[in-house]
């Protein structure tokens, strides 16, 4: 069963996230430039440490359906290093997470 979390920085939203429930248990983003979820290593990171920078608020699978249209896309330019990164990772769907 996957868990889906709003993950905030301080008071900003900064990420939607879901943690898989099998497997290896990977922590993938909402990448609303693809459409995509996306393994996010350095938040899984965070995710799995003792001691987190960020804040995970977990959330419904309804929840999340109802954020990821509105969801905006990574400036690319701003942020192209990350989306090049997080675009690295293998592709998962929605559906791939019961959404």
């Amino acid at each position: 069963m996957t868990t889906f979390f709003s993950v905030h920085s301080d008071q900003k939203q900064v990420w939607i996230a879901a943690q898989e429930g099998s497997g290896d248990h990977h922590v993938l983003v909402w990448v609303a430039n693809d459409g995509t979820w996306r393994r996010n290593i350095g938040l899984e990171q965070d995710f799995y440490a003792f001691v987190r920078d960020l804040i995970f608020q977990e959330i419904s699978s309804q929840d999340s359906i109802t954020r990821l249209p509105t969801w905006p896309e990574l400036d690319r330019e701003k942020a192209a290093w990350l989306l090049t990164l997080l675009q690295q990772e293998q592709p998962v769907s929605s559906a791939e997470l019961g959404l």
